[in-house]
């Protein structure tokens, strides 16, 4: 199964969690799709999409339907980030390890014992009570809006506080002491 863009998915909840390295910060959403009538209900297709890297690491943000994501989970014991890369065919390989952050973070998946760069796979109960709580609320969040803050974020000031302004000032160079060659040039 390949990764999809459903032409209508609420976006449920926006999240942040670290990238398998440690290295960067990443958005994700999970989202349910939406029938005709433009609601979302308990049978609606559930999917994950990687939304933003604080990184410079490329990935692709389809949406991808959680069905996919528990074929791969209940095919190998221990799941790796090539293990999402059917997925991800002809798209960045970030995007394989960045879903696999995400799924981690949702508690679909937690670390192997004996392997620290496999994991396995875990109970699903919690997420999808969460997620079918999700759908029966009114929540529909814009793809754009930004992740609450986790307490680790230093880089925007807490809920109520603004951020101090940006000094916008330019450094001047002190003046030049010798001529440049083109001013030492006679106008014609």
């Amino acid at each position: 199964m390949k990764a999809t863009n459903p032409s209508a998915v609420r976006v449920l909840k926006t999240a942040t969690c670290p990238s398998l390295s440690g290295k960067s910060k990443l958005t994700y959403h999970i989202g349910g799709e939406e029938n005709a009538e433009g609601v979302c209900t308990s049978k609606s297709a559930i999917y994950v999409r990687v939304h933003a890297n604080s990184g410079e690491g490329y990935f692709n943000n389809d949406w991808i339907p959680l069905t996919a994501i528990q074929l791969v989970l209940d095919k190998t014991k221990l799941v790796t980030f090539a293990s999402f890369g059917p997925l991800f065919r002809g798209k960045s390989v970030n995007t394989a390890g960045f879903l696999l952050a995400a799924v981690k973070n949702e508690g679909l998946v937690r670390n192997a014992k004996d392997d620290k760069r496999s994991y396995e796979r875990a109970d699903t109960k919690a997420f999808r009570a969460a997620v079918d709580a999700l759908l029966k609320s009114p929540v529909a969040l814009r793809p754009a809006a930004k992740p609450v803050q986790s307490p680790e974020d230093k880089t925007q000031p807490p809920e109520g506080k603004a951020k101090p302004p940006e000094d916008k000032t330019k450094t001047v160079s002190p003046a030049r002491k010798t001529p440049s060659k083109s001013s030492g040039k006679k106008k014609a």
